[in-house]
């Protein structure tokens, strides 16, 4: 699994690979002729790429670059759909956290069942989901607050109000915007409309969880289960706890696909409190709900689905998935949109016959 984690990309490249134009590498940063070549540059990577990845924290719209280059890809893409991939940063610091969580529970539980169960194994692990679900609280919450926000902050931008990190680039950056658009102002009104009504469609609700992020999750408790299958496929185990077993390890992998977007789907109707306790007992009962959800999940696929036979457990399956499906759909229904799209490039590539990205055909990403 750390081999896959960490190793993963170098394996990729292999076949063929991605080719990725990150801003902060690829303009050059001391030598002004070259960083004016690359930012002159900007429309014609951004109209090339894609996938466009927008690595998304509060402060992201208040940034003068990265407006740039978000409005870089609306202009360039004005008729039809952004190929923009939203990953939170937030959300993927709570995934890595809920993983890291899930292996030291998965793993004390495991321990104390090998030296005999020395420890109560029940409320050692209701007491380390509780932990986790106060910290998974207080962070969908904060996030939930933030991502309200954006429409707001974008409806109000103003690029004189953005930051700089060097303010000697400002000039340059505010002249191709003028170039661009007309005037400063022009640009204004380009954010608060087409770039808002774009960005806002392309990244779905404010509790969509991208999919990529609770993946790992999932792909933990299969390799976890990888020596139970090895041991029936070997007899080592009796044949006759097979099915139980893959029926309770596919309902507890399936049904943790759910656990973070539950999270944020439930933190979205929860309003943010200016007072400071209120706010903490509010986090903390979002927590006693998030512990019950969660517990309710792993008591379900260890203990009772794997009690019933086959003709019952399968259709709790295909339920499990259904609901994932369901909870999940707008990063299917992202796919799906940058898959047709996809489709459609190659396809308007291949009549032209003379249009090549700017990484000799290669799959072109924007970090």
């Amino acid at each position: 699994f750390f081999l896959a984690y960490f190793y993963w990309q170098n394996v990729s490249d292999l076949f063929g690979g991605r080719s990725y134009f990150f801003d902060k590498l690829c303009v050059h940063q001391t030598d002004e002729d070259r960083k004016i070549a690359g930012i002159l540059s900007f429309a014609a990577y951004v109209s090339n790429c894609k996938h466009f990845v927008l690595l998304w924290d509060k402060i992201h719209f208040s940034r003068l670059w990265c407006v740039l280059e978000m409005a870089s890809l609306v202009k360039a893409h004005q008729d039809e759909a952004l190929p923009l991939v939203f990953l939170p940063l937030s959300l993927a610091v709570l995934s890595f956290a809920g993983w890291i969580m899930l292996f030291f529970c998965q793993g004390i539980y495991s321990v104390n069942r090998c030296l005999g169960e020395v420890l109560p194994a029940l409320p050692l692990l209701v007491g380390l989901i509780f932990i986790g679900s106060m910290a998974l609280s207080h962070t969908t919450r904060k996030y939930m607050y933030q991502r309200k926000a954006l429409s707001k902050y974008l409806s109000d931008f103003k690029v004189s109000e953005t930051e700089c990190f060097l303010e000697r680039d400002r000039e340059f950056v505010y002249n191709t915007l003028i170039d661009w658009f007309g005037s400063l102002e022009a640009f204004d009104k380009h954010v608060h409309t087409k770039v808002r009504e774009k960005v806002l469609a392309t990244i779905g609700s404010d509790f969509h969880f991208p999919l990529k992020y609770v993946w790992p999750l999932f792909l933990m408790r299969l390799f976890q289960e990888m020596d139970s299958f090895i041991g029936y496929w070997t007899k080592a185990v009796p044949q006759e706890d097979l099915a139980p077993n893959i029926l309770g390890t596919a309902s507890w992998a399936i049904l943790l696909l759910t656990c973070f977007p539950m999270c944020l789907f439930t933190s979205y109707w929860i309003p943010h409190f200016e007072n400071r306790w209120v706010d903490l007992v509010v986090t903390v009962a979002l927590g006693l709900v998030f512990l019950v959800y969660t517990f309710s999940l792993w008591f379900v696929s260890n203990q009772v689905v794997t009690q019933l036979p086959l003709y019952a457990g399968i259709p709790w399956i295909v339920l499990s998935v259904a609901w994932v499906l369901f909870l999940q759909r707008g990063s299917f229904r992202g796919l799906m949109s940058r898959q047709t799209r996809a489709t459609q490039t190659k396809k308007s590539s291949a009549d032209e016959g003379s249009s090549q990205s700017p990484a000799g055909g290669r799959e072109v990403g924007w970090v």
